[in-house]
């Protein structure tokens, strides 16, 4: 059995697995998401119709895979509105004939590149965890061989 030299030595697990959660928290969070704010509400297509009737629309933003319409409003607010398949295209011809500027914004193809980096990290981590594991199995069987050191 081994006694406490000095100082308490803290066991290499709790070590490890304080840097695996650092390492696990920054990698998930990205610049994107720190800097996000709250999205905007959701409101009715009949209530959205009220407004394109009444003029209070100013730019529609269509997410045709989505079913969704981000709307600005004249007075600067923005809301979305989540429409059924079946009326998206009503919905579209009926903002063109307001006069209302709209465009699609087409799905892009989603970046691997986040994931890649996650994947590194997370091996690095490994690595360095069963590094750390050999070299502490070593260092107790040199102890259990030769004795504890002494100063």
């Amino acid at each position: 059995m081994r006694k406490a030299q000095g100082r308490a030595r803290r066991p290499i697990g709790a070590v490890l697995a304080t840097l695996v959660c650092a390492v696990a928290a920054l990698a998930s969070a990205s610049p994107s998401a720190l800097a996000a704010t709250a999205p905007a509400p959701k409101e009715s297509v009949v209530a959205f119709e009220g407004q394109l009737r009444g003029h209070r629309v100013s730019a529609v933003t269509l997410y045709p895979k989505a079913h969704r319409f981000h709307v600005v409003l004249t007075d600067g607010s923005k809301v979305n509105i989540i429409v059924p398949a079946s009326q998206q295209q009503r919905l579209a011809s009926a903002v063109g004939a307001a006069g209302v500027a709209m465009k699609t914004n087409k799905a892009k193809a989603p970046s691997h590149k986040r994931r890649y980096i996650a994947a590194g990290i997370l091996i690095v981590v490994i690595v360095l965890a069963a590094a750390a594991w050999l070299l502490m199995r070593s260092r107790r069987r040199r102890e259990e061989e030769v004795g504890p050191r002494t100063r």
